[in-house]
């Protein structure tokens, strides 16, 4: 496919993903958040469950309902770790020249029509997706393994998206780089989508006394 072709069916998907992908996603989002509350911290959760458990609290749940709560708990860090690995692979396709500047660019967050974009957690990913169809089409490229390494200066995960949009934007990925950012990036959405259910489902098992501790916290 030439570069033409592929831009022109960029667009056309482009168009799909807000006109009928991302309603979509919004949709079952919304539905997700409406079948009961998802705003529990999982760190406040786990750290309340410990000091309960240290003072010999009567009003913990049996061992079987205990149990079932840590699993969530496990299943909800380690989709957070697959979000953290999937972004830190992203970083590291950015070319390394480029990143200082990207981030010192990005520390003020530019304003943009998908600020409030209900499909995501973040503001930052449907932005970048959008930014990568728009000036390379659509190719999505699954990397090979490939280690990742350290960056020198912890950034922050936020910061890591919008400043490798800044480097999109002007131009600084290849079209095979971009191709692997942007599966990254779908797979990220999909991620972010079961985050949204194992939260939800975590908050409506919460015995009420667990969650006033934690809420206290």
């Amino acid at each position: 496919m030439s570069g033409l072709e592929r831009l022109c069916v960029g667009g056309l998907l482009l168009v799909g993903w807000f006109m009928w992908a991302g309603p979509e996603i919004a949709l079952q989002l919304r539905t997700l958040r409406a079948q009961g509350p998802i705003n529990v911290s999982i760190t406040n959760v786990a750290h309340t469950l410990r000091e309960m458990e240290d003072q010999g609290d009567p009003s913990l749940p049996s061992e079987e309902s205990l149990g079932t709560i840590r699993g969530h708990i496990e299943h909800i860090h380690s989709l957070d770790e697959e979000e953290e690995q999937l972004v830190s692979m992203i970083w590291s396709i950015v070319p390394e020249p480029l990143r200082e500047e990207a981030i010192e660019q990005s520390k003020v967050p530019t304003p943009t029509p998908l600020k409030h974009d209900a499909r995501f957690l973040e503001p930052e990913t449907p932005a970048l997706i959008a930014a990568i169809i728009a000036q390379h089409g659509y190719a999505r490229e699954v990397p090979a393994k490939r280690e990742v390494a350290e960056a020198h200066i912890p950034v922050p995960r936020m910061l890591r998206l919008r400043a490798t949009r800044a480097v999109v934007d002007a131009g600084g990925l290849e079209d095979e780089a971009a191709a692997i950012v942007l599966d990254a990036l779908l797979r990220l959405v999909e991620i972010q989508q079961r985050r949204v259910a194992a939260e939800r489902e975590l908050a409506g098992m919460l015995p009420e006394t667990i969650r006033t501790a934690t809420a206290a916290r």
